[in-house]
């Protein structure tokens, strides 16, 4: 076992140490025995801190940082220092405490607001995390990743006016942003918006000509326009440098069963369908295909499982207005988030099932649902989010 240096040179063991370090941002931050030995100025102690993070070794940045509790010169910042280090360390509980104690003390203090926010995502709390990312907006103005993540997680709670909004709001302050500008076009063209995507298309193929997310995103915008000769040339640019490019696929098989070419359709049909079994625009396509191809007994098993994630999708939005009508049911709330972790909605799922158990702590199956989930993907247009 990796072994770390005490202060008093003893050697301890690294795990053994962080829990012990751990332990010092329990429910109320810090052992007793820490409060006689804290400065009345804790600047020094976060510059300390921060310096070790900058170097990697987290641990050290606990260690200067400990005898913090605060309110003080310096508090704030010093504890946010304790929860950067706790995530790097993959401590997530310990992580919320220093960072909710460091905005106790500074309530808009934006290091501290971001990482609590990516904290709650981590846990699959969207509803607080978007709190957090409206005042990290607030409190960092020029900063365009606070909306440009509250983009996302709208979009997988199927929220795509505020999706649109907070991606607009991310390039009006940065329009070169690439995360945002991606966020942007899917949407759009999700929404059938696509004038309305034609304009972040071009200046996100003239910023980066051969990325394949690029790429595939323009051949989409493409074929919903009618150029399908363009369509099909950028959808080959995008798999020469991703094979499994989704968006890639499903354009490049919609080409050529436009043209009637339903043998070359196949093979792309199959791959966007293994890319995101649960995309009803990929099935619908792949079913079309194979009726095409006299692939009756397929064609009609494709056609089946299309109806049953369509039904599946429609069920969860029947659902999710039960669930804001009647929110303090954990039984509804678990069928929620049972159905949208069989259609690959995994933060609406850990979302449902975390307000199953906050309504019902031994709610076993909101407790299944979570560990079932595990560290499955968020989904994001067919492919995982970055």
């Amino acid at each position: 076992m990796a072994t770390c240096e005490s202060p008093e040179g003893a050697a301890v063991p690294a795990r053994a140490r962080c829990a012990a370090l751990a332990s010092l941002f329990g429910a109320v931050a810090l052992a007793a025995c820490w409060v006689a030995l804290r400065p009345a100025d804790y600047a020094d102690a976060a510059a300390r801190g921060r310096a070790a993070l900058e170097r990697g070794r987290p641990l050290q940045a606990l260690e200067a940082v400990a005898g913090v509790d605060g309110p003080g010169r310096g508090a704030g910042e010093a504890l946010t220092v304790a929860g950067q280090a706790f995530i790097r360390l993959n401590q997530r509980d310990d992580a919320r405490r220093a960072l909710e104690r460091a905005l106790e003390l500074e309530p808009e203090r934006p290091l501290a607001l971001k990482l609590l926010a990516a904290v709650s995502i981590a846990s699959g709390d969207t509803n607080r995390a978007l709190d957090l990312l409206a005042r990290a907006a607030r409190a960092d103005p020029a900063d365009p990743r606070p909306p440009a993540v509250a983009g996302k997680l709208y979009f997988s709670r199927k929220q795509y006016a505020e999706s649109i909004a907070a991606f607009e709001e991310a390039l009006a302050r940065d329009r070169s942003d690439r995360g945002a500008r991606l966020g942007l076009i899917v949407v759009l063209l999700d929404r059938g918006q696509n004038e309305r995507a034609e304009p972040w298309v071009e200046e996100a193929l003239r910023d980066e000509p051969d990325d394949p997310k690029v790429l595939g995103l323009a051949a989409a915008q493409s074929f919903a326009s009618g150029r399908t000769g363009e369509a099909d040339r950028l959808a080959s640019r995008a798999l020469e440098h991703d094979p499994d490019n989704f968006e890639g696929r499903l354009t490049r098989a919609k080409v050529a069963l436009r043209a009637g070419r339903p043998e070359a359709a196949l093979a792309d049909a199959e791959r966007a369908v293994a890319a995101d079994p649960n995309d009803v625009a990929a099935l619908h396509l792949l079913s079309r295909v194979e009726f095409r191809l006299g692939l009756t007994d397929r064609a009609t098993a494709t056609a089946v499982r299309r109806d049953r994630v369509q039904a599946r999708r429609e069920s969860i939005s029947v659902l999710a207005a039960m669930v804001a009508e009647r929110p303090g049911e954990p039984a509804l709330l678990c069928r929620l988030g049972r159905l949208a972790s069989e259609a690959g909605l995994t933060v609406l799922a850990a979302e449902s099932y975390r307000s199953a158990l906050a309504l019902d702590p031994r709610s076993r199956p909101a407790r299944d649902g979570l560990a079932a989930l595990g560290s499955a993907p968020v989904r994001f247009r067919g492919r995982a989010t970055p």
